[in-house]
């Protein structure tokens, strides 16, 4: 599985919770209010579709450590939208 659509009913996804799958893109609906730290480490995610006004955890980006989606996430003034990168070796994601 490569992608993956978290369900409307889940709004807690808690610490390394998917990590290290296949993943390359992953739709988190409005519904979740916080991911944990590393919930998608180890996954060659290059697109994320999220809802606005989602909080992290404390410890790690929820990509692993230096991946920066927090922080291109939190700039974005934690905007809904999909966020993608060019590809799993870049630490820059853009807003579309």
């Amino acid at each position: 599985m490569t992608s993956i659509s978290i369900p409307e009913s889940v709004v807690f996804i808690g610490n390394v919770a998917f990590a290290n799958n296949r993943l390359t893109s992953i739709f988190i609906p409005d519904s979740v209010t916080f991911i944990g730290s590393a919930a998608f480490d180890g996954n060659p995610l290059i697109s994320i579709t999220i809802g606005a006004n989602v909080r992290f955890g404390d410890w790690a980006d929820i990509l692993g450590n230096d991946a920066r989606f927090n922080e291109a996430y939190n700039n974005a003034d934690r905007q809904a939208g999909t966020y993608i990168r060019p590809n799993t070796n870049s630490t820059i994601w853009t807003r579309r």
